[in-house]
Order: structure tokens, then C-alpha cells, then sequence
């Protein structure tokens, strides 16, 4: 009965979509590599906001408590930025984001590869965060 129920899927060549559209918004998500950790707020700012944990830049602001270097934010509308930090996400709950997998949160719709997180949103704004770089708003070097 397995076998058959296989080959009648093979030959329905259903086709597989790695897409994710958020159920649980409060829920985060983190790269495979987990070097990338995001949250999105569906009560507050409606924003998604990811850490970049080990980076080849260094923060450029710091103050009593906080940073700002390691945490992007896009919103449902507008660019991309760079917040201020005092916390990190790492190790936080949620589920990991395949390479190769998308997820949506409203107008923000987030890609993994190996390349690194990709986020855009339908106004335009961008952020492409990995370990050697980031890109905010602009075409993503190759």
C-alpha cells in the first residue's frame, strides 16, 4: 500500500512549495546556519527585526547598555535600518528557516540560502544580512 501510495505521488508530480506563511507571528525563526536570529511584532510596530550574531563588521555606536551594529528592522512599509540593541535574539524560540525556504509576515517576505536572509518588503525596502555583510535598501553585491 506505501509503494503505491508513492508512486501515485510521483506520478501526480504534486509540486512541493517551500514557502511559509506565518501562523504563529510571535514566533521566530532563525538561518540553519543560526548565526541569523529574526522576530516579528504583530501587536506593536508590526516590524521584523533580525540579529546578526558573529559579523565581520564591528557595532558603531555603543552607550551604557546598548549597541547598535548586530540589528535590522523593515517594517510593512518603508527602508530597511539599523536599530538599537541592548539584548540579543540568539537562542530564542522558534523554528529554522531552510535554505531555499520563505516566509511572509503581511507585505515583508523573508528568503534563506546560503547567501544569507534576504528581506523585502512592496514599497521597496530590503535587508540582506550574513556574516560578512550587510545591505540595506540597495541591490545586493554579488
Amino acid at each position: 500500500m506505501i509503494r503505491l501510495l508513492a508512486i501515485v505521488f510521483v506520478a501526480l508530480s504534486v509540486p512541493i512549495d517551500n514557502s511559509v506563511m506565518a501562523q504563529n507571528a510571535d514566533e521566530g525563526f532563525h538561518t540553519p546556519s543560526k548565526n541569523i536570529w529574526c522576530i516579528y511584532d504583530p501587536r506593536g510596530t508590526q516590524a521584523l527585526e533580525c540579529d546578526v550574531v558573529e559579523r565581520a563588521w564591528k557595532d558603531w555606536a555603543q552607550w551604557n547598555g546598548g549597541s547598535m551594529g548586530q540589528r535590522f528592522q523593515i517594517q510593512q512599509t518603508g527602508l530597511a535600518r539599523a536599530i538599537n540593541s541592548s539584548d540579543t535574539m540568539m537562542g530564542t524560540n522558534g523554528f529554522t528557516l531552510h535554505y531555499g525556504s520563505k516566509i511572509s509576515f503581511g507585505s515583508i517576505t523573508c528568503s534563506s540560502s546560503t547567501l544569507g536572509l534576504t528581506c523585502t518588503n512592496k514599497s521597496g525596502g530590503l535587508m540582506h544580512l550574513n556574516r560578512s555583510f550587510f545591505t540595506l535598501n540597495k541591490p545586493i553585491p554579488k
